[in-house]
């Protein structure tokens, strides 16, 4: 019983939050990952690496916090890496049990997070499935919220109250024949973008159907403008990403894929 209690104070500081002075990174991190992972198996490592190093071996806290951040980023990245590249459950368990065993091993926080083995991820076969369509995939919310994290991690305030989002397309589904889009985008050209990486953005409360209808500067403005309504301008900085293109085109969508893929795939 003793034993439960404990774990249950471990975890209202490092899964709820409650009382746990922490870098923003880590509570941001926390936040999107009870958002949009669908399965909690990554929560037992991140309560035993805090128990066996900060109960068990007495580490400094102060130094334990900072591994902590470090621990997390890397079961982070092994994890959703896991989902998303199609690993079975079977298998996601079976790498999350190879973390605790190396933590149960390990006598220092730091031989654990500096044994890259039991981080390791398919990297090549990563960008293979972000590089494909995702929009309709489990994962897509997720991936556009790291994507956030990642982009705004330095200067992060704490993230809360986004649990109700939705994708929206920059380049529309089904844009109206006489649009800017038509001229822009052949029909081939609209199947390869419309429901790829760059041309997502999150949006806070219900997709606007309406937000379909325009063209490329009207819908940006749009955008912002139900944010504001909205009263939570968190996803802002990818309209103003979006609206610094100018334009929305095939070779811009490239390139804002390439540089997507690369702060997901290559974040340190």
């Amino acid at each position: 019983i003793d034993l439960l209690k404990r774990y249950k104070e471990i975890y209202d500081k490092l899964i709820e939050l409650n009382n746990f002075e922490i870098e923003n990174s880590y509570k941001n991190l926390i936040t999107i990952m009870k958002i949009g992972l669908k399965s909690d198996e990554w929560i037992p490592p991140l309560l035993y690496f805090w128990y066996k190093f900060r109960i068990e071996k007495e580490e400094d806290e102060t130094k334990l916090k900072y591994n902590l951040v470090k621990f997390l980023k890397k079961l982070e990245y092994k994890f959703s890496s896991d989902w998303i590249v199609g690993y079975t459950p079977t298998q996601r368990i079976e790498n999350i049990n190879k973390i605790l065993k190396k933590i149960a091993e390990n006598s220092s926080s730091d031989e654990v997070i500096n044994n890259n083995e039991i981080f390791k991820v398919d990297t090549k076969r990563l960008k293979e499935v972000l590089n494909d369509n995702i929009y309709r995939k489990k994962y897509a919310k997720f991936v556009l919220l790291k994507y956030a994290y990642l982009r705004m991690e330095n200067d992060m305030v704490h993230l809360s109250n986004i649990k109700n989002i939705s994708i929206e397309h920059i380049l529309p589904q089904k844009p109206k024949k006489d649009s800017q889009w038509m001229a822009n985008f052949s029909e081939e050209e609209r199947e390869c973008w419309t429901d790829k990486l760059a041309n997502l953005v999150l949006i806070s409360g219900k997709k606007n159907s309406s937000l379909r209808n325009y063209n490329f500067k009207e819908k940006i403005e749009k955008l912002k403008e139900l944010q504001r309504k909205r009263g939570f301008g968190i996803f802002d900085f990818m309209y103003r990403e979006v609206e610094e293109y100018g334009e929305w085109t095939p070779d811009i969508l490239k390139k804002r894929q390439d540089e997507m893929i690369n702060k997901l795939i290559y974040n340190p």
